[in-house]
């Protein structure tokens, strides 16, 4: 047997067992696409039929988007299911497809565009104290009224929260229609929309733009919740070709959403990965109507920032990518 299998395995039995918490008799869907390895899905099928559920696995056409909608016949199949892990290569968190699973009492774990040996590494954490550093995290995000971001690399970007809830993604995914996502470790809000005025580097990664190690920063003009101006090098003319092809001025929505990583195992690998990093910044652009906030668009990209300093309302709780809190 493939010893990297034994591996997977041994990550799946973690994400059905302790993270989804699946129990004999349950209905267990996963959800991927053909831009995806079968090895994750078939790991969770396999590890949700061994604590007695009834598993299965959907394969549907991969979408060019993140946040497109999967087919009407998935939709329908992860309505009628307990228990659903979504791994696919264009995240279903920011869709209605997720939403009304979860309104029908399915609960959801999203692990978009996830690699083999992210998987294998990420669930393997002290899920204690990181769940205990997200829910404090989460606490203070949702309580803060303004928030300002600044990086050595040249951020200085302010916006308003106040009354926007914040999402606590700690992998654990337990209760009726409840929501998670695999890696684990981020806390995450949606800003209200036209407040932030500054300036944002994309020094770490960008999703479908830059992997790590990034050619060159991305330099964003931010105005009245809008992304103004891109200027830097190849990663930022990839992203503005890319925003043109959406042919949405819903796209230059920024910040859509942003957070702070709270895994310490997560390394940055790429920009999924780079969320989840302990300290390290994520500022999403494009849909943020699944996050509480009031924008639509095909189009959801998130990107990291090293290094950062947060402040909420004048009091920081990380500086320079270390936590204060």
């Amino acid at each position: 047997m493939d010893p990297y299998r034994i591996e997977l395995a041994h990550s799946a039995r973690i994400a059905v067992e302790k993270c989804m918490g699946v129990e004999e008799g349950e209905e267990v869907l996963v959800v991927t696409d053909t831009m995806m390895s079968p090895r994750i899905g078939e790991a969770l099928m396999a590890q949700s039929r061994a604590l007695g559920a009834d598993a299965s696995m959907i394969v549907y056409p991969a979408r060019k988007f993140t946040n497109e909608e999967p087919p009407d016949n998935v939709k329908e199949a992860m309505k009628a299911s307990d228990a659903v892990f979504t791994y696919t290569s264009t995240s279903l968190t920011h869709t209605n497809a997720r939403i009304e699973a979860q309104a029908a009492g399915a609960r959801v774990i999203t692990m978009p565009r996830i690699l083999e040996d992210q998987f294998v590494r990420t669930v393997r954490t002290d899920f204690d104290a990181m769940s205990a550093l997200t829910q404090r995290v989460g606490r203070a995000l949702q309580g803060a009224k303004r928030v300002r971001i600044r990086t050595p690399a040249g951020t200085d970007v302010e916006w308003e929260h106040a009354g926007r809830p914040a999402f606590a993604v700690d992998g654990i995914c337990r209760g009726r229609g409840s929501f998670s996502q695999i890696p684990p470790g981020l806390t995450f809000i949606a800003p209200l929309e036209g407040t932030a005025f500054g300036r944002i580097v994309v020094d770490g990664a960008m999703a479908k733009v830059g992997e790590p190690p990034m050619g060159s920063p991305i330099h964003w003009e931010v105005e009245r919740g809008r992304i103004a101006k891109i200027e830097g090098g190849l990663e930022a003319r990839r992203l503005a070709k890319l925003l043109e092809e959406v042919g949405d001025p819903n796209a230059y929505n920024c910040p859509a959403e942003w957070g702070i990583g709270t895994n310490p195992v997560a390394v940055l690998s790429n920009a999924i990965e780079g969320e989840r990093c302990f300290g390290l910044v994520h500022i999403g652009i494009g849909d943020n109507h699944a996050v509480h906030g009031t924008v639509r668009c095909k189009l959801h990209l998130d990107a990291i920032l090293l290094s950062p300093t947060v402040e909420l309302d004048g009091r920081a709780i990380v500086e320079n990518g270390k936590f204060k809190i």
